[in-house]
């Protein structure tokens, strides 16, 4: 997982030098991945699913942002239950 890892970790380099597009594929395949190995309720996928929507929302795709926030709330609410 560690390649994973820096999968994400450079998409976050390329979002903040507005390289989106690249950033944005980045996400895209670490998302696939993440969420075959480790299951689509894992923190490491909420979290990728909210750097993309975060990513989404800088290009200005405010409509496919919200539908992705809206995906992450759930798992995120349930994470931040469990941690109580």
């Amino acid at each position: 997982m560690s390649q994973l890892f820096f999968g994400t970790g450079l998409a976050v380099v390329l979002f903040r030098l507005h390289q989106y597009q690249g950033a944005q594929d980045l996400y895209a395949r670490a998302y696939d991945i993440q969420s075959s190995k480790l299951g689509p309720e894992d923190k490491e996928v909420a979290t990728t699913m909210n750097n993309t929507a975060g990513l989404l929302k800088a290009m200005g795709k405010l409509a496919d942002a919200e539908v992705v926030y809206r995906t992450v709330s759930t798992p995120i609410r349930l994470l931040s239950w469990c941690a109580e």
